[in-house]
């Protein structure tokens, strides 16, 4: 299998490393602050497949996996180079009672449009994943959601009530169907173009 980069979100912001930056007129490096100017260039990921779809509640193939597996957030992450979950956009989660399993949220998290990244938004992605139902993609492994709380007291957690206890439903919500997106620019019954 062949790997390359494809090109699949033009207008990401990233650093402009100009060749010259750092040096002083001797040609010596000097310490310098961090770049400030920003340079819209579509991002590259490397595949082992063609990107389908970037809509994270779509992706049904190795690309379209690996595509939303490194753009989008999701609340849980699996560690690299092991099984174990780690936050991602979570706090920590936990269960709070044999079926309910609850999630704080990183505050000043924010999309790349500059939007907030808020508990609603991580709500509306995952009933969104669930609405779509795209066969093949991972959106089954949240089929186990009876009910998603937004405590009115802390605006920074949510709350998911189980159908039935589940010791792995952390790694339905680092799956890919599980990915965040900004429910103001998704819509709710149609997958990203």
């Amino acid at each position: 299998m062949r790997s390359w980069g494809q090109s699949v979100a033009p207008g990401m912001a990233a650093s402009d490393h100009s060749k010259n930056r750092g040096q002083s007129s001797s040609g010596t490096p000097s310490p310098t602050s961090a770049p400030t100017a920003v340079v819209n260039r579509p991002l590259s990921v490397a595949t082992f497949g063609r990107v389908t779809t970037t809509d994270p509640a779509a992706a049904t193939d190795t690309g379209s996996t690996i595509y939303a597996l490194n753009v989008f957030q999701r609340l849980m992450t699996v560690q690299v180079g092991s099984a174990a979950l780690k936050p991602d956009a979570a706090t920590d989660c936990w269960y709070i009672d044999e079926i309910t399993y609850s999630c704080g949220i990183r505050k000043n998290l924010s999309f790349t449009n500059g939007n907030d990244l808020t508990a609603s938004d991580v709500k509306f992605s995952i009933e969104r994943a669930r609405t779509l139902a795209v066969p093949g993609s991972s959106a089954r492994l949240l089929d186990n959601i009876a009910d998603m709380i937004i405590p009115e007291d802390d605006e920074w957690r949510i709350d998911f009530k189980l159908k039935q206890h589940d010791r792995s439903f952390g790694y339905a919500l680092a799956s890919p169907a599980a990915s965040i997106v900004d429910e103001e620019v998704y819509k709710a019954n149609e997958p990203w173009p």
